[in-house]
């Protein structure tokens, strides 16, 4: 959360202040904002393997090229064609060049065996192993330095050099990933996969272990969203189509979104299902949770007033199954439902239109009020 808040806000002001202040600045939003991972593969670093030896051509270098300048025009102001104008003979193309460029300028006969590769997997392959190393070798001291301070300091331990240390980490993450993918992507990667992890785990080691699983899931199926295809279930194009019919979209109906966007939609949609259906921290396991809870105080409260007058003289009255509800402020229907559950529990049983506790009924009333009500 404290990511989520700072990297934004920090990205935020400093595009307003380059914006302000930087005339020639160009600010793209697909490029800078958003990001473009598309394209990231065209910034590569070259690699050679065969014929890779630097040229060099001096001047007595049988294939120097040489050529005629004026060397006194620009400090007298004259033209070359001046008769005053002084010439001198230089090597036009005399340097030191690398393999591929003297390639390039046919300087050898053998082209070098070069590889392209992209400059921002270099980076963050890097970058990924140092960060590996750093948790794997400091696993136990960020633990526990990270969820009990005070007892790493008493151990002897510095755990604010460790939280520091941690911290330039992820600025470095942050750096070398933002010119890569764009500053949403990162954040993005930096929030999701781990709320969406912990959603499902409370012990650190699962969780850093799925963290990277639900971002990798969000990175392909994100770019396969924006080829057109979601979760190859079917294709957005032909959903567009749909709701141009039914609703209305003039026209619009070609597919064309960012690659980084899609990764973070999908990332999302991992997020949003596995938040409705966690076995531990879900929307539907804590709305039937609390559906129980509500049942079993209702259940409770039951009891309790039946207990409270069974064997009073104003049992006849309030324990009469037609105005039972009215005691208690329930609806009629929702009277009804909690006594069906109360008697398929064998906890009440119905007489002469009038409720009764059963023996269990009696014992289960006894045990709340021993171990909730009464004082230790």
């Amino acid at each position: 959360s404290a990511l989520g808040l700072a990297f934004p806000l920090l990205f935020a002001i400093a595009i307003i202040l380059v914006s302000r202040y930087l005339d020639d600045v160009h600010l793209d939003q697909d490029a800078v904002l958003v990001g473009e991972i598309g394209v990231a593969w065209t910034n590569t670093n070259s690699h050679c393997f065969e014929n890779c030896d630097a040229v060099t051509i001096t001047p007595q270098d049988e294939r120097a090229e040489t050529g005629r300048r004026c060397i006194n025009c620009a400090t007298e102001g004259i033209s070359p064609r001046d008769v005053k104008a002084e010439f001198e003979d230089f090597c036009t193309n005399c340097g030191t060049y690398t393999a591929a460029e003297a390639w390039r300028e046919r300087l050898i006969d053998e082209a070098p065996l070069l590889v392209y590769f992209p400059r921002s997997i270099t980076v963050m392959g890097l970058i990924t192993l140092i960060n590996l190393g750093f948790v794997l070798l400091l696993y136990k001291e960020l633990k526990l330095s990270t969820f009990d301070a005070g007892l790493a300091a008493a151990l002897g331990f510095k755990p604010g050099v460790i939280h520091y240390a941690l911290m330039v980490l992820v600025s470095i993450t942050a750096v070398g990933a933002f010119d890569a993918v764009g500053s949403v992507l990162v954040v993005a990667f930096f929030i999701i996969p781990p709320a969406t992890a912990y959603l499902l785990t409370d012990r650190l080691s699962r969780m850093i272990i799925l963290s990277p699983i639900f971002g990798t899931l969000g990175a392909y199926t994100g770019y396969d969203l924006a080829r057109g295809s979601f979760l190859g279930i079917f294709h957005m194009e032909d959903l567009l189509k749909f709701l141009d019919k039914t609703i209305g979209l003039s026209g619009y109906t070609e597919w064309d979104t960012s690659i980084s966007a899609s990764m973070v939609l999908m990332m999302f949609f991992f997020f949003l299902v596995v938040w409705v259906f966690s076995p531990k921290q879900g929307l539907i396991l804590a709305l039937l949770r609390r559906r129980l809870q509500r049942e079993s105080f209702a259940t409770q409260l039951l009891l309790g007033h039946i207990h409270h007058h069974q064997g009073t003289p104003e049992a006849d009255a309030e324990l009469a199954v037609a105005s039972l509800h009215r005691h208690l402020n329930w609806s009629s229907v929702r009277m009804q439902r909690i006594l069906a559950r109360t008697r398929a529990l064998n906890l009440v049983c119905v007489e002469d239109n009038h409720v009764h506790l059963t023996e269990r009924g009696i014992k289960r009333v006894i045990e709340f009020r021993e171990h909730h009500l009464q004082p230790e």
